[in-house]
């Protein structure tokens, strides 16, 4: 369990210094830069396969964490 959450807080951490690099208070509000239209910036094309990537990471840990805590709750 403990391995899950540092994991959760490596992998936030690392969405907030994308985030903080393009002037994003919040990780959570950086897809919608990325995706924004108008905005032609090599170093944004290249970090979208990294957020992707970090988001479903993410996802999957959240979820992987869930089942841990529901398994724990029936022992």
């Amino acid at each position: 369990m403990r391995k899950i959450d540092r994991e959760i807080v490596a992998v936030e951490m690392r969405l907030q210094r994308i985030a903080l690099r393009f002037g994003v208070s919040d990780w959570r509000e950086l897809e919608r830069l990325l995706k924004a239209k108008g905005i032609d910036s090599p170093e944004l094309d290249t970090l979208w396969p990294e957020y992707l990537y970090l988001r479903k990471r993410l996802e999957e840990l959240k979820k992987r964490r869930s089942e841990v805590l529901s398994s724990l709750g029936r022992l």
